[in-house]
């Protein structure tokens, strides 16, 4: 995340990955231009970061961008979020997500220990 509580731009498939091995909660977000519902998606996002930004990382790869991400991450549709602890995914929502339900997940899986 960068000062203006924004998620980073992973760049590229390779960058996403690295910042997957080098958090240990991170969000990492699939989103595309042409995608209608990844506008809207990352403006929820946005919202929640603020909430757990202390806590958690959150990152987003455009797949327009990289396309090799979608195989990299096993992502078939878009919008998709993919939240990890210490480099495993442990949840993950396709399609989107409204905020009550990514703020539970994200509560569940910092209590998780």
């Amino acid at each position: 995340m960068d000062d203006s509580g924004t998620p980073v731009e992973a760049g590229t498939a390779a960058q996403a990955e690295a910042m997957v091995c080098d958090s240990e909660f991170l969000l990492l977000g699939f989103k595309a231009p042409w995608c209608p519902q990844c506008g809207p998606q990352h403006g929820v996002v946005k919202r929640v970061q603020a909430r757990f930004r202390d806590r958690i990382r959150f990152a987003y790869l455009d797949l327009a961008a990289d396309e090799r991400g979608a195989d990299a991450f096993s992502v078939s549709a878009l919008p998709t979020l993919v939240l990890f602890r210490n480099g495993k995914e442990v949840e993950r929502f396709t399609g989107f997500t409204p905020a009550p339900k990514l703020i539970s997940s994200l509560d569940l899986l910092l209590g998780s220990g």
